[in-house]
């Protein structure tokens, strides 16, 4: 009895832990289908979920892409891109990265390396947009210095 008891309760925990890891994620998804997307839930719910297991790349995932989402919508607003949120997105890729260089998690649209480029070059491009070069260049070089962009890239742009 006492071995059926604690089978239940671990069931139950894991049950449980599993549903509450989805919740941010599918947050993330039902904001995605909106005309006009608000990313603050998703956003408090992964943030709980990263807080409470920093090792769960899958949370890390979507909550960095929907950081990444809040700092630039679509690619209308990319000149609007904020240095601060562009960071904070990054070190959740980066996190990721570290803790399992080839992201088994669920992938929408770009794998952690492939937003990485995509956040640095996103910044670029609103620094670009304004005239200014020098921190353009500076966002490029820390995109690769965090782990996006390929050298060819880098070299063309």
């Amino acid at each position: 009895m006492k071995t059926f008891l604690v089978t239940l309760l671990t069931f139950i925990t894991i049950h449980s832990y599993c549903r509450q890891s989805d919740s941010g994620k599918m947050a993330f998804k039902e904001a995605v289908k909106l005309d006009s997307p608000d990313f603050s839930i998703a956003y408090r719910i992964l943030k709980k979920e990263v807080k409470a297991d920093p090792n769960n790349t899958e949370a890390r995932y979507f909550l960095g892409y929907c950081i990444d989402r809040i700092n630039s919508a679509h690619g209308a607003v990319m000149n609007l891109v904020k240095k601060q949120l562009t960071i904070e997105a990054s070190e959740q890729f980066e996190a990721i990265i570290k803790l399992q260089p080839k992201y088994q998690g669920e992938i929408f649209v770009l794998d952690p390396y492939g937003k990485l480029t995509s956040v640095w070059g996103a910044l670029a491009q609103s620094y670009l947009s304004k005239g200014l070069k020098d921190s353009a260049t500076w966002a490029f070089r820390e995109g690769k210095r965090r782990g996006g962009f390929i050298k060819p890239m880098l070299e063309y742009n």
